[in-house]
């Protein structure tokens, strides 16, 4: 294979990122990693541009040129962390009276994409954000999971 050996860069700082787990793969053979910046934004990066110094931060230490370069990528983790508060924040939204509108809840500490990210860690394929074993209570650590549409269907209300 081109490029690096495989070599394991969880939590092992490059300037102000920090990968958190693999995320995919390019056609090639790039690994892309899930960084958070000392910042607190979420960045996904290839293991070539930590490795060799072409990415050291999210864009938060480049100077104020008005120029980004910064590539915005949703993660599976992120849609869901959205799709989570909508539900329960915006009166608006599809199925906000199931949720939000019961009086469902998102903890203080997962108003943060960041501290979300970090309890539920990645996202396994097939697999959605399940409210576990409480499926009446509120979106916080120790009652979510990331399930399987079966242990969702199982994990039903009576």
């Amino acid at each position: 294979m081109p490029g690096f050996p495989p070599i394991d860069l969880t939590k092992r700082p490059f300037g102000l990122l920090i990968p958190q787990w693999p995320v995919g793969r390019s056609r090639g053979f790039s690994i892309y990693w899930l960084c958070l910046c000392s910042c607190g934004t979420v960045k996904i990066v290839s293991r070539e541009a930590l490795m060799r110094g072409y990415a050291k931060s999210c864009g938060c230490s480049r100077n104020k040129t008005g120029k980004t370069w910064r590539r915005n990528i949703q993660s599976r983790e992120h849609n869901s962390w959205n799709g989570m508060k909508e539900r329960c924040l915006n009166p608006k939204a599809t199925g906000y009276a199931l949720y939000g509108g019961r009086g469902i809840r998102v903890c203080e500490r997962w108003m943060t994409f960041k501290n979300f990210l970090l309890d539920m860690g990645p996202r396994p394929a097939n697999t959605s954000l399940d409210r576990y074993p409480n499926p009446c209570g509120n979106y916080e650590p120790g009652n979510c999971r990331w399930a399987s549409p079966k242990q969702q269907r199982n994990n039903r209300m009576a």
